[in-house]
């Protein structure tokens, strides 16, 4: 099945004026719609927490995340945003004296953005620990909105796990599902071969 990307990045359009994201969140909305329809596996890209954004423009981008799987998109990514070195934003910042000059710590906490139980906050307006709750909240809504509008995913995941060999993934969900049966029987296994014993 054809893939598509896209990255609206925020479903805020006050964050995408200030964030220079040229796109009309509308025209995106109809592509990825229409990526769908002849068959596409649709994923989309969010960030929430950027340095101006309050709890409004937050909740924004989420509710844009659970239209867009209303519409039949297959997975998000929301992450909460980091300041890369480069970046205008980050250039910002560093000119404010609000984040640390690169070094080696500050590359490996920009990793934390895998972790969904922590985050760093760059906007006053709304905490770390908020942001870490959006996400989950946000991606949650999102996964849910889009097994429970499209309930025929939830028997191609079924029938894609049965089928020994034959699992392909169409979002980090089914792929974490996949992960965990995986480790559940490599366990099984262990606990088997620890019971019999050497032979």
């Amino acid at each position: 099945m054809p893939a598509s990307s896209y990255a609206p990045e925020s479903g805020s359009p006050e964050t995408l004026r200030i964030i220079k994201k040229k796109l009309k969140l509308d025209r995106l909305t109809q592509s990825a719609c229409k990526a769908v329809k002849i068959g596409h596996t649709v994923k989309i890209n969010m960030i929430i927490g950027f340095p101006h954004e309050t709890l409004r423009d937050v909740l924004s981008s989420i509710l844009y995340g659970v239209r867009m799987a209303w519409h039949g998109v297959e997975d998000c990514n929301l992450a909460v945003f980091t300041p890369y070195p480069g970046s205008e934003l980050y250039k910002d910042l560093r000119a404010a004296d609000t984040i640390p000059a690169p070094s080696d710590d500050y590359f490996r906490n920009l990793l934390v953005q895998f972790d969904l139980t922590k985050a760093t906050s760059h906007t006053p307006h709304v905490s770390g620990w908020a942001l870490a709750f959006w996400r989950v909240i946000g991606l949650a809504c999102f996964y849910l909105t889009a097994y429970l509008c499209h309930p025929q995913r939830l028997v191609r995941l079924f029938n894609s796990i049965v089928r020994a060999g034959k699992f392909e993934p169409n979002n980090v969900i089914e792929q974490r599902v996949f992960d965990l049966i995986v480790r559940m029987k490599l366990a099984r296994h262990n606990r088997l071969s620890i019971a019999e014993g050497p032979r």
